[in-house]
Parts: C-alpha cells; structure tokens; sequence
C-alpha cells in the first residue's frame, strides 16, 4: 500500500489517533495490532505513569531521501537521532500505552504537524511518525519484549511461552504452512494454531 498518499492517510495514520484529547476520560490508553495474541492479563501496563512502547528491531529508513528531507529534520531537531543514510532507532507500534498527561491538544496538534510534514517521505505509516514523537521526547523504550513478541523469533532462538504476554505475528501466521515447520516451535505448534484459530472465529 502506498503510504504518501493522501486518500490513505485515514487508514496508515489510524493510531495517531490515540494521542487525541478528546478521551480525557481514560487515564491510560492500550493500544494492541490486530495481528496479537493475548496470553496474559495486561493489568500491570494499564498501570503505567510512562509512555510504554519497544524497540523495533530494525532502523526507520524514508522514502525520497532529498536535501528538502535533511533541511526538515534540521528545523525539527531531529537530525541528531539520524546516521548518514538518515536512518534512526524505531519503536514497534504493534503495543504500546499512553498515559493521559500525552492527551493535550498540543501534543496532538504536534503529531499531526508531523504527520503531515513527513507524509512525502514516510514508509512505514503511524509507526514512523510515533517514532519521531517519541525521539523528540527521548522517551526510553522501556517495555520488555515479553509485552510484544515478534512471531519470528519462533524460528531464530530458543524461548518460553510462559513469560509471554502478547505475540505479534509479524508476517508469517500461524495458519500458514511455513509456521508450523519452524523446528524451534516444539511443543508449541499446535497450541498456538489452535489459539490463533480460535481467535479468528471469536472476530
């Protein structure tokens, strides 16, 4: 999906949302992607006095790398988070809590001036634009990763599901035929695509 363009906008922006001071009547706000699997209550994060988000991680890279590009960044100052080939750190937007005292108009109008200054060049929709927020702030990436487990690491590294949380299924789901061949999955196969399955049908 192209995510410069204009008529998009309603649909790769749709998180921005949740910085709107129009929910003043919730303390916090936990957002989860759809492509999630909660394994756990989440008590302790609606809890949280802190933006609370991870690392994704891979670096936020842009579209139309241009002069006018590095000139924006400079006039934000933001330029300082980025290396040479204007890539920076990002955080993943798949989980995250935002407490009520990040609900001001101002900070909302903030994420929309971003929104619309980077919309040309943005690859990765809400999420890069979250991440310029979130490095303007320097605000620690401090939830763990128990909270937003990528799917992938199912194939990469050995792992317990017991201290999981929530499992984002980044790409490869677990009705696909690739998934259920991942050796490290173990005794987890079957588990975890019967409780996906069920997931689907409860939609």
């Amino acid at each position: 999906m192209p995510m410069n363009r204009t008529q998009d906008m309603a649909i790769t922006y749709f998180k921005l949302n949740a910085w709107s001071y129009k929910y003043d009547e919730y303390d916090n706000i936990l957002y989860i992607d759809t492509d999630t699997l909660v394994l756990k209550p989440l008590d302790e994060l609606l809890d949280s006095e802190e933006f609370a988000i991870m690392k994704d991680p891979i670096l936020m890279n842009f579209i139309n790398k241009t002069e006018k590009l590095t000139a924006l960044l400079k006039e934000d100052d933001l330029h300082n988070h980025f290396n040479n080939k204007i890539e920076c750190p990002m955080i993943n937007a798949g989980l995250f809590v935002l407490p009520k005292k990040y609900r001001t108009k101002e900070t909302h109008d903030y994420i929309q001036y971003l929104r619309d200054r980077y919309n040309p060049f943005n690859f990765y929709a809400d999420q890069a634009i979250i991440t310029l927020w979130w490095l303007k702030n320097k605000i620690p990436a401090m939830l763990s990763r128990n909270y937003n487990f990528f799917s992938l690491n199912f194939n990469r590294v050995e792992f317990d599901l017991d201290p999981i949380y929530v499992i984002h299924f980044i790409i490869i789901k677990p009705c696909d035929k690739e998934f259920m061949e991942w050796k490290l999955l173990k005794r987890y196969k079957n588990e975890l695509s019967e409780l996906f399955n069920h997931y689907l049908r409860l939609r």
